[in-house]
């Protein structure tokens, strides 16, 4: 049995059979392209952490009893200087625009609060419907910014932003529908504006969505047609024949269009994740062709006939193209177990993305073989002619050859420290999120978000839900006693701010007993009002607390919910009501959930790390080529860990998911190297002869493998996502890390393990 478990014989029936296979491919291709076509994007953000939950099932229904709560985009209007009147004026017109549009239900916005209510009166709005009888602007703009219905929310303290939030009147829309939507809102809000000094930014949830799947559908065509490129051209540097282009970028091309016509047939769709598989699956292929085309390239210039090249290279380099394939479908494979959909979803598309790659390779190199390369095997037998890339290429091959043979415990010494260093500083990292660090950087949804961040108490919203028994009377002052209670909990967190509850509509209406009774009146009264839908839900029996805050990463906000939801349980206790007391909002929750998913990730990753040495033991039928190969295959998980602590990143799951996706790739070379090893040592062969043979047969073909795949993935640097942008460099810089352990640290280590080993037999002897 080969390493390879005998898969690669695939390779073998298309060099039998190539016209065959070439027409199987040529049939299926075009059905998967038009499935290719018909993707969707997904970008809706709390789906990346969504499991089994309850605190998902527990917002989901907090969102239908108070449905105002979460308003689907915010429209961002700034000044230079306090607003005039003339800016209210046209921010009123702004506020009915936006209004009457199809498809808005409602909008919350300054003109939205009341004065406090008179006793018996109706209910009068702040702002008078005239806002030309306004006498005293400045006095009417310090009342607006200490209403609680406003205040650090809605206008800021110093009158230069205000916020009209808009709520949508369809709730499971189509990103076709939320993209028409958004445009209208921002082509009304830009119509109004035009001619002011008033500056415009549209955020909240829907606008995030569209700016996402913008940015995706942005990196799909960019990303897939520059990897290609890439691609091809380091393919026609190094081998300066189209012919060997064609046979390496058909097969990758092919790989692609069949990975996203699966992905289509299943349901899939293209998000954050999934977004890169289609570039993992490209280079994948194209380093697995460079691997081949090489062998095939040598056996014609040692004089072997095209076909006899061909089988040849199928047999002796195909083995351990299968078990780099396996390798790395083991290491994406180990996501699907993973509770949370968004993250196993991508497992499935990825780790079925290398196993098409596989049978592409297989499937279409010798048939594409025999049909380009039939000139070059004419022209060039037994001619060993290189170009200068592959010269210098071939120079840091014998350089590293003769840095292993020489100084061996030097180089071994010096890996095992960089791997401790480097390992201890992962370790120090801890798990951090950013729930902005979704959105495309300096674009207008993230600027609306920064805006509402430094001007009033925040963008993201903390939600406290108090659920009594269905026979509790929800209007009596023992329910307003609980209330408060939580609203002061709320109020002693620093990065909580504009507090909305009873509470502090209690104190709006004067405190004390006084307050507690209009309170009561008020809410009787006006308890079909938005207003109170937004403190209340009467039929469920619960009431929402609603706080403000900024930006906080998880490892900030984590913390700060423990702590809240204890406190508040203590409070839940000591009352007689029987009150339930949770703490919620799609922040608070992604951010505790994406610690779980973090962890989980960690530890899927270290169970994938040792899987796979296990599978290279058993492939090689050696427990020592298993053993040696792990400080090696650390070192590039250790370099990425490192480099994440300095950076201040922390433990993120888009840059796990790069680790396990990297590492599954980066163990390819740590398998060529060990082949090569099999078939170069013999009892014939001493050791450094073999190492020296298989650092400079194998080296060339692993570096130039390892700088397309990290060209083509580092296409994803590019990306306006941090998410993306930050997989992409985690992947290149554990990729040339492993081309460094592959070359020089697995070599070193092999040849001062086997010293020790040497020489502790021959001690044994002269002691026997």
């Amino acid at each position: 049995m080969t390493a390879g478990f005998g898969l690669e014989k695939l390779g073998l029936v298309s060099l039998r059979y190539p016209w065959i296979c070439l027409a199987i491919v040529i049939l299926v291709t075009p059905i998967l392209a038009y499935g290719a076509s018909q993707l969707q994007f997904s970008s809706d953000i709390r789906e990346i952490f969504r499991s089994g939950d309850p605190a998902f099932d527990q917002l989901d229904v907090v969102e239908e009893r108070f449905p105002d709560v979460q308003r689907d985009i915010h429209v961002v209007v700034s000044s230079d200087k306090p607003f005039d009147l003339d800016d209210v004026k046209t921010l009123k017109t702004l506020d009915q625009e936006l209004a009457a549009l199809s498809g808005v239900r409602s909008v919350l916005s300054m003109f939205s609060a009341i004065q406090p209510p008179e006793e018996g009166a109706a209910l009068q709005p702040l702002f008078p419907d005239d806002l030309d009888k306004i006498e005293n602007w400045e006095a009417l703009r310090k009342e607006a910014t200490a209403n609680p219905l406003i205040a650090d929310k809605l206008l800021s303290d110093d009158g230069s932003l205000a916020v009209l939030s808009v709520s949508l009147a369809e709730k499971n829309r189509s990103e076709e529908t939320d993209r028409q939507l958004v445009g209208e809102v921002r082509s009304k809000a830009e119509e109004v504006l035009a001619g002011t000094n008033l500056h415009l930014a549209l955020t909240g949830l829907a606008a995030m969505r569209i700016e996402i799947i913008s940015a995706l559908a942005r990196d799909q065509k960019i990303f897939r047609l520059l990897a290609l490129g890439v691609s091809l051209l380091i393919a026609w540097l190094f081998f300066r024949r189209l012919a060997f282009v064609a046979v390496a970028g058909i097969p990758a091309v092919v790989a692609v269009i069949w990975l996203l016509g699966g992905m289509w047939l299943f349901g899939q769709e293209i998000n954050l994740l999934t977004g890169v598989a289609p570039t993992i699956v490209l280079v994948i292929v194209f380093s697995d062709c460079l691997h081949l085309l090489f062998s095939v390239r040598n056996g014609v210039r040692a004089g072997s006939s095209l076909e006899a090249a061909v089988e040849r290279a199928i047999r002796r380099v195909g083995p351990a193209c299968v078990l780099t394939s396996l390798t790395t479908t083991l290491a994406l494979a180990s996501l699907i177990w993973m509770p949370h959909p968004f993250v196993a979803n991508f497992g499935i598309v990825a780790a079925s993305g290398t196993a098409v790659a596989l049978i592409g390779t297989l499937l279409l190199v010798p048939p594409l073989a025999l049909l380009f390369l039939r000139s070059f095997a004419r022209e060039n037998q037994q001619q060993v002619e290189k170009n200068s890339v592959l010269r210098g290429i071939d120079r840091v091959c014998h350089w590293a050859a003769d840095a292993v043979t020489f100084a061996p415990r030097v180089i071994s010494a010096v890996g095992v420290l960089i791997v401790l260093v480097a390992g201890w500083l992962y370790l120090l990292n801890e798990p951090r999120y950013s729930y902005a660090s979704n959105l495309p950087q300096n674009h207008p949804a993230l600027a609306g978000l920064n805006a509402v961040d430094s001007k009033l108490a925040g963008a993201n919203a903390l939600l406290v839900v108090l659920d009594w028994p269905k026979d509790y009377n929800l209007m009596s002052f023992r329910t307003l006693d609980v209330i408060r209670k939580v609203h002061t909990t709320l109020a002693r967190e620093p990065a909580l701010g504009a507090i909305t509850s009873a509470h502090a509509m209690e104190e709006w209406l004067g405190g004390g007993v006084e307050g507690e009774d209009r309170l009561m009146a008020f809410l009787e009264n006006a308890k079909d009002t938005s207003l109170v839908k937004g403190l209340a839900s009467m039929e469920e029996n619960s009431v929402l607390v609603t706080a403000r805050f900024g930006e906080l990463t998880s490892d900030e906000l984590d913390p700060m919910m423990e702590r809240l939801q204890r406190r508040l349980n203590s409070i839940a206790k000591e009352e007689r009501t029987n009150v339930q007391i949770t703490v919620t909002g799609i922040v608070p929750v992604t951010a505790r959930a994406s610690h779980e998913m973090i962890e989980l990730l960690n530890r899927s990753l270290m169970v994938t790390v040792g899987m796979i040495l296990v599978l290279i033991a058993l492939a090689m039928r050696s427990v020592g080529a298993g053993l040696v190969s792990i400080l090696p295959n650390l070192f590039p998980l250790a370099m990425g860990g490192a480099y994440i602590y300095l950076a201040g990143w922390g433990l993120q799951f888009t840059n796990l998911v790069a680790f396990t996706v990297g590492f599954g790739i980066a163990v390819d070379s740590t398998i060529h190297v060990l082949n090569r090893y099999r078939l170069e040592k013999s009892d014939e062969v001493d050791l450094d002869t073999a190492l020296r043979q298989t650092i400079t047969a194998v080296g060339p073909v692993v570096i130039i493998s390892t700088i397309v795949l990290a060209a083509g993935i580092g296409t994803s640097l590019l990306s306006e996502l941090p998410m993306v942008s930050l997989y992409g460099t985690i992947v290149v810089i554990v990729l040339l890390s492993s081309m460094v352990g592959a070359l020089l640290f697995l070599p070193a280590l092999m040849e001062t393990v086997e010293s020790w080993r040497k020489k502790s037999k021959t001690v044994s002897k002269a002691l026997g």
